[in-house]
């Protein structure tokens, strides 16, 4: 057990050297960052003082941060740092407590090494990290032997926390969670399962209370636009065909996965399979997003996390052909991973100044490249100046020396005007 805690470990400070290579702040993260920068100082849970909108969709993690931020009082390291200690947390757990296989663990970090979308946003100062952590503990207790009533009101929890994450997470984990509800069928376990749903029916109370809306601000602005079900739906499928253009490795993957799961020929396996694409669907319908591969993430933990569950590799007396299958597995994945035009794994410190590339015609955008210049963990440590280093950074230094305690700045909900939050300490007003 402790040579394989040692191998677990040892993978883990592989994944960890990368994510410290590959570290960011995502503008986005900020927009999250200044609520809890005025929560934290006593403004509420608001964008503007005064004005109760949820503009972030993760409470959480939004949650989360302000137990971080209350003791640094930072927060441009704080989001990376943050970001890569729940996501080496997540990679040792999964290693050691998940897949408990070297070989599994060691396809494992292939899959996460050579994925973009995954690298990308595991430091970005979004959700990503804390739900795969959250993911990898539901798919250890979906997979428990002992499915008793007591581990399935543990799943209702976690099920209640991931939903607390995005409320989105019930296309991915609703039919592995009805599954389970289906066998143990008695109203008393319905009644207490619905209980154990209350740190999600209390934020939604709350919600209701404080901001007048069960959901965040953003999922009407996003989701009420107008625009035609199949418009939506075309802008899904070009975010879906820009991750495979620009990242070989994580739909491939999902792929496979879900593959591997329907072909077990049990339903709790198909119910993972079919959690994953109906997630993939939803993505799609909402007409995707304009971060490349950012939704993409929970449903590849999510499927190959079950899948790695599900394989029976060869015993110990059969490790050359183990070997061999290991090799090509790698293999295959290291040649999809490093050919796509910005593999993580080669990061530099000029990461993202050739921007070529980075916006597809259809406003997708490559965020780690296109923030990493002003952003990126590596460049700041290799600076003396103030990071970030944006533009809206530098508006809101100057606004905050200028001792300007309300700035306008373009139209009300123009996500330009959202970046300087605390890093300028200035207030915007809409």
């Amino acid at each position: 057990m402790w040579k394989y805690l040692t191998f677990a470990f040892i993978l883990t400070i592989a994944f960890f050297i990368l994510l410290f290579n590959t570290g960011w702040a995502s503008d986005d993260a900020y927009i999250t960052l200044r609520t809890v920068h005025n929560f934290v100082t006593g403004d509420g849970l608001v964008w503007n003082l005064g004005e109760r909108v949820q503009v972030y969709t993760h409470p959480l993690w939004m949650f989360f941060l302000s137990a971080i931020y209350f003791f640094t009082r930072e927060d441009f390291f704080t989001l990376i740092f943050t970001s890569i200690a729940v996501s080496v947390a997540f990679a040792f757990y999964s290693f050691a407590f998940v897949v408990k296989d070297a070989v599994k663990a060691f396809i494992l970090l292939s899959c996460f090494v050579f994925s973009k979308a995954f690298i990308d946003y595991s430091t970005s100062g979004l959700e990503n990290p804390l739900s795969h952590m959250l993911i990898a503990v539901f798919i250890l207790l979906f997979y428990d032997k002992d499915q008793t009533e007591k581990n399935f009101f543990k799943l209702c929890i976690l099920s209640a926390l991931l939903l607390l994450i995005r409320l989105d997470f019930i296309f991915l984990i609703g039919p592995s969670l009805l599954y389970r509800l289906s066998t143990h069928r008695s109203f008393k376990t319905l009644r207490w399962a619905i209980l154990f749903f209350l740190p999600l029916w209390l934020w939604e109370i709350f919600s209701i209370i404080y901001y007048g809306f069960p959901l965040p601000n953003t999922a009407y602005g996003k989701l009420c636009t107008g625009i035609t079900f199949l418009s939506k739906v075309e802008h899904g499928l070009q975010y879906l065909l820009n991750s495979i253009t620009t990242d070989h490795v994580t739909l491939p993957v999902i792929g496979v996965s879900v593959l591997i799961l329907l072909l077990k020929k049990r339903l709790p396996s198909a119910t993972i399979a079919i959690g994953s694409l109906l997630y993939l669907a939803y993505i799609v319908c909402i007409g995707g997003d304009f971060m490349s591969g950012r939704f993409i993430t929970a449903p590849f933990v999510f499927a190959v996390l079950a899948a790695l569950m599900e394989i029976k590799f060869f015993p110990a007396k059969n490790w050359v052909v183990t070997t061999v299958i290991t090799t090509v597995i790698f293999a295959s994945l290291a040649i999809l991973g490093m050919t796509i035009k910005y593999p993580p794994l080669i990061t530099g410190i000029d990461y993202g100044k050739v921007r070529k590339g980075l916006i597809d015609k259809y406003r997708i955008v490559d965020e780690r490249g296109f923030y990493f210049p002003s952003s990126g963990l590596k460049t700041a440590l290799h600076s003396k100046k103030n990071f970030p280093i944006h533009v809206f950074a530098k508006k809101g230094r100057r606004w905050k020396k200028a001792n300007k305690k309300i700035v306008r700045k373009f139209v009300s909900g123009h996500r330009r005007a959202l970046y300087p939050g605390p890093v300028g300490g200035g207030r915007i007003g809409s």
